[in-house]
């Protein structure tokens, strides 16, 4: 997604951050089943390791997107939260019943 808006000429970060964050959420929806396997917190023995290592690298490459001054403590909380709430709209739409519920969601979240 972010590779096609940047070929668009797309380069402000914001665009491109927003991209992405609709584009999590809608894999998320169309990978629902192994989303809920993954939110459970019943996964094999050090996954939940594994789990924190994969975020405080997705924080730090949305840190890069958004072009943080990641040496500025309120810089990288604003991309730990804004991150935050693109995993959380995810997580929610393992329990989404319809297409229609779940672009609500996805709405929502990139208006955040």
């Amino acid at each position: 997604m972010l590779t096609a808006e940047r070929g668009r000429g797309v380069d402000d970060p914001i665009a491109l951050f927003v991209a992405g964050a609709r584009a999590y959420p809608e894999g998320a929806w169309d990978n629902r089943r192994f989303g809920r396997l993954l939110a459970e917190d019943d996964g094999p023995t050090g996954f939940d390791a594994l789990r924190r290592q994969w975020d405080r690298a997705w924080v730090r490459r949305n840190a890069r997107l958004l072009e943080v001054d990641e040496k500025r403590r309120a810089d990288r909380v604003r991309a730990r939260v804004l991150t935050t709430v693109i995993g959380g709209a995810a997580r929610e739409l393992s329990d989404c019943g319809d297409e229609t519920e779940a672009q609500e969601i996805v709405d929502e979240v990139c208006g955040i």
